[in-house]
């Protein structure tokens, strides 16, 4: 009986939902793999990694990425283009970095509060390969960096 009612609950939950929305849905880790750094700056010190989660309840997502002094924080909406690709829409931006005396101190390169939020105030489109594992972005600028988003599907351990 047991097995029958939880059939009934993931079948159920799968109501309303766009079949072809699921190979999204989860959790995805990766980086912004810089092509070209226009910048004097070290790459290494100015490349985020950070993860996405994308839900289907509300079609919604969260985002965060950080470099070695500064943590994005990014939340919104995402829908469908595509069999392939899925479009994110930003609709919360937080940025925590440390006061700039910190940051005077340890002498540390930045992206500006500024070149983060260009970035992401477009939609960023991700596209889904064929094994279904990997998520990669279009290419797009984050102040001197050149590069795109490049994600692995990964499973949460709790």
């Amino acid at each position: 009986m047991k097995k029958a009612a939880i059939l009934v609950v993931f079948t159920g939950s799968l109501i309303g939902c766009d079949r072809s929305a699921l190979p999204f849905l989860g959790n995805w880790t990766g980086t912004f793999a810089v092509q070209k750094n226009a910048s004097n700056q070290p790459t290494n010190r100015l490349t985020m990694t950070g993860y996405i989660q994308i839900y289907r309840t509300g079609s919604k997502f969260i985002m965060e990425f950080a470099n070695p002094v500064q943590t994005l924080d990014l939340t919104g909406t995402w829908k469908l283009a595509s069999g392939t690709r899925i479009m994110l829409h930003f609709t919360k931006f937080k940025l925590t970095e440390p006061g700039s005396d910190v940051l005077d101190a340890t002498s540390s390169p930045v992206l500006t509060p500024d070149q983060l939020h260009s970035a992401y105030t477009p939609d960023m489109i991700l596209d889904l390969a064929p094994d279904k594992l990997h998520l990669t972005g279009l290419l797009m600028k984050i102040g001197p960096l050149l590069g795109r988003h490049q994600l692995v599907k990964t499973t949460m351990i709790r």
